[in-house]
């Protein structure tokens, strides 16, 4: 029986790091949609909307989570990364989602 449980909390625990990943990976793609508008407010704006993805699909998923949003004159490069809840004792798995693109521009 304790192996059941063991099998279980592993397939439990590789549910949660998929989840988590997902979750990353659409705070990164939504925080450099963001980050490229023109006039949306730039890295700061990405950041800020990595958190918010963050905060209402997945509060208390992570226990610790990285947001950098970088851009030079031409691209937006967004990286969300974090420690997943862990159900076993010992492993914290890490996720990283990265999502980037061109800077928009307006040429008059």
């Amino acid at each position: 029986m304790p192996v059941l449980l063991a099998v279980v909390m592993l397939v439990v625990q590789f549910a949660l790091t998929y989840h988590a990943a997902q979750v990353a990976q659409v705070a990164a793609e939504d925080a450099a949609r963001v980050a490229q508008g023109a006039t949306s407010g730039g890295v700061t704006a990405g950041r800020a909307e990595a958190r918010r993805v963050l905060a209402d699909s997945a509060p208390t998923l992570f226990t610790t989570v990285t947001v950098a949003v970088t851009a030079d004159d031409s691209r937006v490069v967004a990286v969300v990364s974090g420690r997943v809840v862990s159900l076993l004792p010992g492993w914290a798995p890490r996720v990283t989602g990265r999502a980037g693109g061109p800077v928009e521009t307006f040429d008059h």
